[in-house]
């Protein structure tokens, strides 16, 4: 957990810099709100994936098996 919060730190801010660096000062407000709505779909779609992986993999053999994958 340290290792992906430390490197989503060091990813994600310059991420959005740059993503919000070309939008114009009258539309920062609706581009900030865009993006942040755009990361959280992402987060929450990414947990979705690992977990209906998790599952199946313990569907089909165990749950001790579905933690490495």
């Amino acid at each position: 957990m340290i290792i992906s919060g430390y490197g989503q730190g060091l990813v994600m801010a310059p991420f959005s810099g740059a993503g919000l660096r070309t939008v114009r000062s009258v539309a920062a407000g609706s581009a900030s709100g865009l993006y942040g709505t755009t990361a959280q779909f992402g987060n929450a779609a990414g947990v979705a994936a690992i977990g209906a992986v998790f599952f199946a993999v313990e569907a089909l053999q165990s749950t001790r098996a579905g933690f490495p994958v």
